[in-house]
């Protein structure tokens, strides 16, 4: 039992460090992205937009998600389709009020 319970805080030690450098490695390259004027980011009505180098890479609602996408991306070589844009933030059930009747819609 006493070797389970080693391997297992082991295995816990082994990830948190790796988080820890994965961390570490992605706020590096954004103080350097950003050292060089080549990131930019702002808070929309959709969530946080990440550019880089001027081409719009990320919206997230979390500014963590957007800027670790923004760097996968960037790193591939892909952007943020406009279609995977639009599906990421679309509102399936929308009730509006309209006097005293109400409607519901439903998006396509």
């Amino acid at each position: 039992m006493q070797m389970i319970e080693m391997s297992g805080r082991l295995a816990r030690l082994e990830a948190a460090n790796l988080a820890n450098r994965d961390d570490a490695d992605l706020w590096r390259w954004f103080c350097r992205m950003y050292e060089e004027n080549r990131l930019r980011w702002c808070a929309s009505g959709y969530g946080w937009l990440v550019s880089v180098d001027h081409r719009h890479l990320a919206t997230e609602v979390d500014f963590d998600a957007a800027i670790r996408n923004a760097r996968q991306r960037f790193e591939s070589g892909r952007r943020q389709t406009p279609k995977a844009r639009r599906e990421a933030h679309q509102v399936t059930n929308v009730v509006i009020s309209i006097g005293v009747g109400r409607v519901k819609a439903q998006a396509k």
